[in-house]
């Protein structure tokens, strides 16, 4: 949820049915506002290697492949969003948290709406329909800034991103000079 900005009920109930990785967006059917304000939300790099995770963890996670979250729970699914890196931020607090590091990170508030499938607040931002694929630079952006505000370093292709202390760690001595 830090990452996208999503809200609670949408990330807790995402379907694998919904993600497409080769596009890099996941669908969200049922928003807040209902079927009427679905969308696709564009995947940063990052985003799609979590997801992608995911994916592969979900089987040996559970039976049933239908959700990217899945839980041993009466659902199926996650319920609450609770991470104690996070300093005990959950649900919406994550929303909030994301959409002030992408405003910081340089996401314009008219992105940055759409990011959060905010409904337009104007006449002018009802004519507006960003491509996805110029939403997905913000994305990038954002979870650029994200990562890198929790001390994260994020490599292409791996998940989980690892500690920059570690990183630093791990580098000859010659390169800390």
């Amino acid at each position: 949820m830090i990452l996208t900005g999503m809200r609670r009920t949408s990330a807790c109930e995402a379907r694998v049915s919904e993600l497409d990785l080769g596009a890099r967006r996941l669908h969200v059917p049922k928003p807040k506002g209902g079927a009427a304000r679905a969308f696709d939300l564009p995947l940063s790099g990052p985003l799609a290697d979590l997801l992608g995770q995911r994916l592969r963890e979900s089987p040996r996670l559970q039976r049933k492949g239908q959700w990217l979250f899945p839980a041993d729970s009466k659902s199926g699914h996650v319920a609450e969003v609770a991470q104690h890196e996070l300093d005990g931020l959950t649900g919406h607090a994550l929303r909030h948290t994301y959409a002030t590091l992408a405003l910081q990170a340089g996401v314009p508030i008219a992105e940055l709406k759409f990011l959060l499938n905010h409904a337009a607040g104007n006449v002018t931002m009802g004519y507006l329909n960003p491509s996805l694929d110029h939403l997905r630079g913000y994305q990038e952006r954002a979870s650029a800034y994200v990562l890198d505000a929790l001390g994260l370093q994020w490599t292409e292709g791996e998940w989980p991103p690892r500690l920059r202390s570690e990183q630093l760690a791990e580098e000859p001595e010659e390169a800390m000079a």
